[in-house]
């Protein structure tokens, strides 16, 4: 795992909450414009580079993304992976900018995630990325 430099965890940290007020919000239905009571459509993430989903005792469910709204979700936790790119979105899927987003990691502890417009989905420390992941919670607006 290579190691992110505090600004850009910083930004990630300070951009999460943003996304979890708006799906609060829309939960609620007293938001203008947010939609509510949205099914998601939930898509395999094809994972490389040796990640894996972890046992199916563990009750964390496999790795997926869907799209709704323009907001992209992602679920799941993942281990074992042999180099820090876990998977790439597909085009649907990719924001219009790199994005530093926090995720949970063994520990447990925070790291970053960063997801590129062209949709590779890279993990940095300082967390045990290998031993346990969360993708679960992580969302982005595809026009960021």
């Amino acid at each position: 795992m290579r190691s992110m430099r505090p600004r850009a965890a910083l930004a990630a940290a300070a951009a999460l909450p943003l996304t979890a007020l708006a799906i609060m919000l829309g939960s609620s239905g007293s938001a203008a414009g947010v939609q509510t009571g949205t099914t998601l459509t939930w898509h395999t993430l094809r994972l490389t580079n040796g990640w894996h989903t972890l046992p199916a005792g563990s009750n964390f469910g496999s790795p997926a993304w869907a799209v709704s709204g323009g907001i992209v979700y992602l679920r799941g936790a993942i281990q074992g992976g042999a180099g820090s790119d876990l998977a790439t979105l597909p085009s649907g899927a990719r924001p219009r900018h790199n994005l530093w987003i926090c995720y949970v990691t063994s520990g447990p502890t925070t790291s970053g995630m960063l997801v590129r417009r062209d949709g590779l989905i890279s993990l940095f420390g300082p967390g045990d990325a290998q031993t346990f992941s969360s993708l679960a919670g992580v969302s982005f607006p595809r026009s960021a």
